[in-house]
């Protein structure tokens, strides 16, 4: 699968070149930012072409960088002299130890992290101001949620984050150590985020709704039936039977609720010290859950190795477009234009 293959079918969000940010593409180096999901450490940060090669996997004329192992953030060499979407490979979470999963953004966001990764896949541009009224007022949606974040919106990401671990996680400890091909992981992953933003992106749902512990689990649900549904039509070696991935997704939103003390519904102030002091205590609890999870998933899903034939399903990503239709401009974030 090509990403020519891919952009064909592309909805493309048109967003305002005003935008605030300070670099540009005339920048000596290229945009800055952190990998967030906890600080991301050790992680390879690309600006994946969505106009030529091959889509999540990172080839010789991308531009990349390794993310600080202190910190999570990183900067780029030069400014990338194409269309893309950021994409995140590998890396430890420096809260929880555990391994990163893959994370996006749009182009020129400030920073990259499961709320970035599901505006990157909405094409519908509708879960972005959802997202925002989360946040503490005047956050974008590229903040730094390891600094600058509210419950209710380090509920929606964490959750996310520990439904798409369990989900992978529970696929590969079927089918054993190494035998789930590395693009096969990264496509499962992009599709059961695919699944979260569209769910996310349905009139329904509103910044309500996402505070509410209840009202978020029955949507993760309904995102993790169609990400089953399309994982087993995408992948002939793997079904994730609805029950299983549903159970996924309401035993994310618990042990997340847990883990952050949220009750019926989670308040949108900033919380001081941002998410490691959220779960300075709780970490391990959220870590321990997730691998509950994942040992009870796996007992009944069928996963085998990756096919050698295998070819990755297209997935769409938003590339941001400025009013003349040429590609550049800004996130609509508080990023770099470009």
């Amino acid at each position: 699968m090509t990403k020519s293959m891919v952009v064909r079918g592309m909805v493309v969000v048109a967003l305002s070149v005003a935008a605030s940010g300070c670099g540009s593409s005339d920048s000596p180096l290229g945009q800055s930012g952190k990998l967030v999901q906890g600080p991301v450490l050790g992680a390879t940060v690309y600006a994946d072409n969505v106009t030529a090669g091959t889509r999540f996997a990172l080839e010789g004329h991308e531009v990349s960088t390794v993310t600080d192992s202190q910190t999570g953030n990183f900067t780029f060499p030069v400014a990338p002299g194409y269309s893309y979407v950021l994409v995140s490979k590998g890396g430890t979470d420096k809260i929880t130890g555990q391994p990163a999963i893959q994370l996006m953004a749009p182009a020129g966001s400030a920073n990259i992290t499961p709320l970035t990764t599901l505006v990157a896949l909405d094409t519908t541009g509708a879960v972005k101001q959802k997202l925002e009224a989360l946040l503490p007022a005047g956050a974008k949606f590229d903040a730094d949620i390891s600094t600058t974040v509210s419950p209710a919106a380090l509920l929606v990401a964490k959750s996310v984050e520990v439904m798409v671990q369990t989900m992978s996680n529970a696929i590969s400890q079927k089918a054993g150590n190494s035998a789930i091909s590395a693009a096969q992981i990264s496509a499962i992953q992009a599709q059961t985020m695919q699944a979260i933003a569209g769910e996310l992106a349905q009139p329904g749902v509103t910044a309500t709704t996402l505070a509410a512990p209840a009202t978020l689990a029955s949507s993760l649900q309904s995102a993790a039936s169609s990400a089953a549904s399309n994982i087993a039509s995408a992948n002939s070696n793997i079904t994730v039977p609805d029950a299983t991935a549903q159970t996924i997704a309401s035993s994310a939103v618990t042990a997340c609720s847990s883990a952050l003390g949220v009750g019926n519904s989670a308040s949108t102030s900033a919380i001081s010290g941002g998410e490691a002091a959220a779960l300075s205590s709780t970490a391990g609890a959220l870590v321990t859950a997730m691998t509950t999870a994942t040992t009870a998933a796996s007992s009944t899903i069928t996963a085998s190795a990756t096919p050698v034939s295998y070819t990755p399903p297209p997935i769409p990503v938003v590339v941001p477009t400025n009013p003349t239709g040429t590609t550049g401009g800004s996130t609509g974030g508080t990023g770099t234009n470009f």
